[in-house]
């Protein structure tokens, strides 16, 4: 599961720099908006939205991955319950 993730996070990443190094033609467009002929496949707004969902997914994820590990320790449900709790703290 924990392999799972960590693919995951880095197919999200390699997508992440492609998709902001290839969204202008040519790339050096991505910095210099006066190149004559330059023009970008993807509008900022597009690119935000669909980064903003992808990392709360990701970040949903990586919050639910030790949950299952968490309920199954063998202690105080009082305790139990504070150190989930504290998981959620990371959350914000």
């Amino acid at each position: 599961m924990v392999a799972f993730g960590v693919a995951l996070m880095v197919a999200w990443l390699i997508q992440a720099i492609l998709t902001i190094v290839l969204a202008c033609t040519p790339v050096a467009y991505n910095w210099d908006h006066t190149l004559e002929g330059g023009h970008c496949n993807i509008t900022l707004n597009a690119l935000l939205y669909s980064s903003m969902a992808t990392n709360l997914a990701t970040d949903l994820y990586v919050f639910i991955l030790p949950l299952p590990a968490l309920a199954g320790l063998t202690m105080k449900k009082s305790r139990k319950i504070g150190l989930i709790l504290t998981f959620m703290l990371g959350a914000l």
